[in-house]
């Protein structure tokens, strides 16, 4: 089993459209609150736990001119909106795109065969587009998105570095961002995901230290 956190719809594409930076913040705030609780009680139960915000948040630092996704030449627009598979949310304007899904799954995969030691294979670009039902690409034997999942899969919420293990390496983490306002989260060393890196977070390493 993996538990899985809330998303962050504030950075959403729609979010990014409709509202300011303020009120996006609220939403992260809130958003980050609610999954370190999530964590809390699976860290409790000895359940790996994905960081579904952080996965949005890659997505978005990736997009190309703050907008689109490329995968063999085609370009999917992250802030389009419809059920034509380019765009990167359907036309409920709630879900993300086929091609986005993909993106997202292959997270999932990484996360399975890194704490799992499985070995199932990601979807490729080409089989990303494929199944969303863009035929019209030109053929690309590597991937092109740029787009390469991370294991995000942690069972404490100070582990840093996401290797599973509270050292000093994740104390490193945390001292070097001592004070940054953030809402990158643990690979922030901001650990309880309150958008400031300080004292409160370093509070979450010795219960866990060692392990």
């Amino acid at each position: 089993m993996i538990v899985a956190g809330i998303n962050n719809r504030s950075n959403s594409p729609y979010a990014y459209l409709n509202y300011d930076d303020t009120q996006r913040q609220r939403v992260t705030d809130a958003v980050g609150r609610v999954n370190t609780m999530i964590q809390t009680m699976a860290v409790e139960k000895g359940l790996p736990f994905v960081d579904t915000a952080g996965l949005t948040q890659q997505i978005v630092s990736t997009l190309v001119d703050g907008r689109y996704i490329y995968l063999c030449g085609e370009q999917i627009d992250a802030f389009g909106v419809g059920d034509e598979p380019h765009n990167g949310t359907l036309a409920d304007n709630e879900h993300s795109g086929t091609v986005e899904e993909g993106l997202i799954a292959n997270w999932y995969i990484e996360a399975m065969n890194t704490h799992f030691n499985t070995n199932i294979a990601r979807f490729t670009d080409l089989e990303l587009l494929t199944n969303a039902g863009i035929t019209s690409h030109a053929a690309c034997p590597t991937p092109t998105s740029g787009i390469t999942p991370i294991p995000t899969i942690s069972t404490y919420p100070s582990d840093a570095n996401s290797d599973r293990h509270i050292t000093a390496s994740d104390v490193v983490i945390w001292a070097d961002h001592y004070g940054l306002i953030t809402s990158n989260g643990r690979p922030d060393g901001n650990f309880n995901t309150d958008v400031k890196v300080n004292s409160i977070d370093f509070g979450y390493v010795p219960p866990y230290w060692g392990q």
